[in-house]
């Protein structure tokens, strides 16, 4: 009885000597393009739970921060907006964020919780999260609602 293994693509190539050659790619050159296009934007967001939150119970979305290295920045206060969709609003009273205060650490981790009122409409509900002043951001974030 015969066996039969499959040979590598390249291998199948009838080479060609007066075709030019392809130079290989740079691998970490590669790694650093996909690497950079993931993660091009994250800091913008938005940011959306990962599952719908029913009203009358709290949602998390769970970040890693991380800042760069270099001078300190001052402590940044995070100040949630109202959550804003076509059926209604959460207000920004109903959204926490832990810490309040982000320090300039090289990594730590945010919580951001939103309590949906019961009654609140089904929908996707968008809002940000601002540490204002020169060194600060806006995250954008959205809350999808079930019905």
């Amino acid at each position: 009885m015969p066996y039969f293994t499959r040979r590598p693509y390249a291998e199948m190539q009838v080479a060609n000597p007066s075709a030019p050659s392809v130079p290989s790619p740079d691998i970490l050159t590669l790694a650093g393009e996909v690497l950079a296009q993931e993660t091009a934007g994250a800091t913008e967001g938005p940011f959306r739970m990962r599952s719908p939150v029913a009203p009358g119970t709290t949602g998390r979305i769970v970040l890693d921060v991380s800042a760069d290295p270099g001078p300190a920045i001052p402590a940044l206060r995070l100040a949630p907006s109202d959550l804003v969709g076509s059926a209604g609003r959460i207000a920004a009273n109903q959204i926490r964020v832990d810490p309040q205060t982000m320090l300039a650490a090289p990594s730590q981790e945010m919580v951001i919780s939103v309590a949906v009122p019961p009654g609140t409409a089904a929908g996707l509900y968008s809002g940000t999260v601002t540490a204002p002043g020169p060194d600060g951001f806006v995250l954008r974030i959205e809350v999808p609602v079930s019905g």
